[in-house]
């Protein structure tokens, strides 16, 4: 899911659409979604008034920048995770405040994965990412997911870098017209 105004936000950061096209092409039909205890929710949006609601999902991805050592900015993310409606409302909390863009992927595959290792498989009602947290706590959880994501990288499916549908089409913001 993502932001509607996508593309066309006058304050995003970052044009979200091909990173939500990316995700959606990586782990559509991917074994890892596949087999996840139940419905594990993305949500992606370009700017801080995150028109896409990403802090009510399982992973939720808001395109930030950070100011670099020479004064120019790096666009990048911060990730939100174990949000989630329904009759227990949990907002997500913050994985990390800046997630580089080359970063992203492996992070959204790591949580995949913690999820799918530690998820409640027993009782549906409390089998999404929010109930983690309230079972291991939220220090814990972002720790098992930065150690997932770290070894991900000796992993035969590494899904690190920037995604070429991002490369290919850009994710320049709305009215740029060029690279970042």
């Amino acid at each position: 899911m993502g932001c509607h105004l996508a593309g066309a936000c006058p304050n995003e950061v970052l044009d979200v659409s091909p990173w939500a096209q990316a995700t959606t092409d990586h782990f559509l039909r991917n074994p890892l979604s596949q087999r996840l205890p139940r419905k594990f929710k993305i949500n992606f949006s370009g700017c801080a008034v995150d028109c896409g609601q990403a802090m009510f999902n399982d992973v939720g991805v808001v395109a930030v920048s950070r100011p670099r050592d020479d004064g120019t900015t790096e666009a990048g993310f911060r990730i939100f995770i174990a949000g989630g409606l329904g009759a227990n409302p949990h907002p997500a909390q913050t994985l990390e405040d800046f997630t580089s863009r080359e970063d992203l992927m492996p992070t959204i595959e790591a949580a995949l994965r913690v999820q799918d290792h530690h998820g409640n498989r027993d009782n549906k009602l409390r089998a999404r990412m929010k109930w983690l947290v309230d079972t291991m706590g939220m220090q814990e959880l972002r720790e098992r997911i930065q150690k997932e994501r770290k070894f991900l990288k000796a992993s035969a499916t590494w899904p690190g870098g920037i995604p070429q549908g991002v490369t290919d089409g850009g994710d320049e913001p709305a009215g740029t017209g060029g690279d970042l």
